[in-house]
C-alpha cells in the first residue's frame, strides 16, 4: 500500500450513522430502482435488463421489500441497478450496480452489496461468478465468513477487467449462519480529499461504546454522482483511515460519498 499524507484540500463531506440501520443525513438520496425490479438498458426492446435473469430466479418477498424500504442508511443513497434476495435466504438482500473505472484501472467494475435486513447479526459465505452478456465468466466471486450486522451492508468491488458484467450472477453456493459478534451504534464521517493530483476518501469513526475499527475487516468507499450512481471507489487500504481512489478528476460529477463497513466491539 502506498503511504498516506494528511491533506488539507477537501471537496465534499458527509456524516452518517450506520449502526442499527440509521443515517444522520437529512433525506438520503433515494434514487434507487424500485425494490424487486430491474432497470432496462439500451434502446432495444429485446435487450435483457441488467441482472434480469438472476433477479427473476431470486425474487424478494413482500416482507423483505418492506424491511429494505425502511432502511435509513448509506444503502439508500446508491442508485442500484438490480435488487434481489440471496439464494434460499430472504434475510440477505443482494444489490448490484456497475461502472467503468476511467480514472484508475480502466476496467469494468461490478459492485455487489450484501444487506442484512434482519435484527440479528449473521455471517455468510458465497461462491459463484458474475456473467458477461454471453453468459461467460466475467469475474469469480468467493467470500468466506463475512460478518454482517443487523440492517447493515457491505458493498464489495469486483474487477471484471475487459468483460462488461451483465448483472447476472451464477450463485453456486450461498450459506448464512448466526454470528457471535456484538454490534454497537456508531457514526462514520467521510471526506473526499485531493492533493498531489489524486482523490481519497478519509474516514473517521465515533461511538458512545468502546470498539476498535482496526480489528474489523476492511470497508469499501465509493463516490456518487448527483443521481446516486457510483463513479469511483475502492477497498479501504489504510486500517480505519482512508480509501485511496487514485483518481485525478471526476469531471465535476462527484456529489457525495458513501462508506460501507461492519464494526463490532468483540
Amino acid at each position: 500500500m502506498s503511504s498516506k499524507k494528511k491533506y488539507l484540500c477537501l471537496a465534499i463531506a458527509a456524516t452518517i450513522l450506520v449502526g442499527c440501520g440509521n443515517s444522520k443525513t437529512d433525506g438520503a438520496n433515494d434514487s434507487s430502482v424500485e425494490i424487486g425490479e430491474v432497470k432496462q438498458e439500451g434502446d432495444s426492446e429485446e435487450a435483457a435488463a441488467f441482472g434480469e435473469k438472476t433477479a427473476a430466479e431470486n425474487p424478494l418477498s413482500d416482507e423483505t421489500k418492506s424491511k429494505l424500504d425502511a432502511l435509513n442508511t448509506n444503502y439508500k443513497k446508491v442508485n442500484w441497478d438490480v435488487v434481489y434476495s440471496a439464494p434460499d435466504n430472504n434475510g440477505i438482500v443482494i444489490s448490484e450496480t456497475k461502472f467503468y473505472d476511467k480514472q484508475d484501472s480502466l476496467n469494468n467494475i461490478l459492485v455487489v452489496a450484501y444487506t442484512n435486513v434482519t435484527d440479528a447479526p449473521v455471517k455468510f459465505s458465497c461462491e459463484g461468478f458474475a456473467e458477461d452478456a454471453a453468459g461467460e465468466v466475467a469475474v469469480d466471486i468467493l467470500e468466506s465468513d463475512i460478518e454482517l450486522g443487523p440492517n447493515n451492508t457491505i458493498a464489495v468491488k469486483y474487477d471484471c477487467e475487459n468483460d462488461e458484467p451483465s448483472g447476472n450472477i451464477r450463485w453456486n453456493n450461498f450459506t448464512v449462519e448466526p454470528s457471535d459478534k456484538e454490534y454497537v451504534p456508531y457514526e462514520i464521517s467521510t471526506e473526499l480529499k485531493q492533493d498531489s493530483g489524486y482523490y481519497c476518501i478519509e474516514v473517521e469513526y465515533s461511538s458512545d461504546y468502546d470498539f476498535n475499527p482496526d480489528v474489523c475487516p476492511h470497508g469499501y468507499g465509493y463516490v456518487l454522482d448527483k443521481d446516486g450512481k457510483i463513479i469511483g471507489g475502492d477497498e479501504e487500504e489504510n486500517w480505519g483511515k482512508s480509501v485511496q481512489l487514485w483518481a485525478k478528476s471526476y469531471d465535476g460529477e462527484n456529489a457525495d460519498t458513501v462508506f460501507f463497513k461492519n464494526i463490532y466491539n468483540r
